[in-house]
């Protein structure tokens, strides 16, 4: 089964924390923990080298996660005017693909299939939980609707 990871990123592909995006400016140590600092983390962290966790990226793994480090509305009005967008990429959810810590996720690139984009200040929408919980739903049976496809002959 496929796990769905948020990711905001700028628009050109890099986090939003890379290059000095405007996510630095609303930074809060206890709010937004280094990875190695994310108790939920630092074994990944203490088990992969500098090299090897240039294979991951972070976002979130749970909405609750997403909403409790861009809690802040004047920051993702911000991101959205800078054009940075909000990612939902589709990932095998198995320990070598993705670890799940207190406050964000990490997951590897190359198991990671993007799904789906929004606005940031979509993260805080009453139906985004649906939506989420809909593509959740689609992505994890697209194999048996590519099956039935490929039994029509399409």
């Amino acid at each position: 089964m496929k796990k769905l990871i948020l990711r905001f990123e700028q628009s050109d592909g890099c986090g939003v924390y890379y290059g000095g995006g405007v996510a630095n400016d609303f930074i809060e140590a206890e709010r937004h923990p280094l990875p190695e600092q994310d108790g939920g983390l630092r074994e990944w962290y203490e088990e992969h080298t500098e090299e090897g966790r240039y294979n991951f990226l972070f976002g979130f793994g749970t909405l609750a996660q997403a909403r409790a480090w861009f809690y802040d509305w004047d920051c993702l009005e911000s991101m959205e005017g800078e054009g940075d967008r909000l990612k939902v990429y589709a990932v095998e959810n198995d320990e070598d693909a993705v670890v799940v810590g207190y406050s964000q996720t990490v997951f590897r690139i190359a198991e990671a299939e993007l799904v789906a984009e929004f606005n940031p200040t979509d993260l805080h929408h009453p139906q985004f939980h649906d939506t989420l919980y809909a593509l959740k739903e689609a992505v994890n049976n697209l194999p048996t609707i590519k099956s039935i496809v490929d039994n029509i002959g399409f």
